[in-house]
């Protein structure tokens, strides 16, 4: 903006109206709706919109986390049918047919 002459400079609606359309949607719509009167100021809204949505992602994050916790706990206690035909069940029929 420096480099443009002052007579060719757009007006302070006018970059920050372009600075809201380079904006993520998801942004936009709130920094467009806060309607700030100049450049710097809806920087600094978007700014806080930025953080305001990143800690959200983070708690959802942590919440999912905490969710999905994974259990390390030994299943060896689950009950498993037992095989008919191991050496247990067969020494038992072999002395049940005696």
């Amino acid at each position: 903006m420096n480099k443009i002459p002052t007579a060719y400079k757009p007006s302070e609606k006018i970059r920050s109206e372009w600075y809201i359309t380079t904006l993520p949607s998801n942004i936009a719509i709130f920094v467009d709706r806060a309607a700030k009167p100049t450049l710097a100021k809806n920087m600094k809204k978007t700014f806080a919109i930025e953080k305001h949505i990143i800690d959200l992602e983070k708690k959802v994050a942590l919440e999912d986390r905490k969710s999905k916790k994974v259990s390390f706990k030994d299943d060896s206690k689950k009950k498993t049918p037992k095989d008919p035909y191991d050496m247990e069940g067969l020494l038992a029929l072999e002395s049940a047919l005696g």
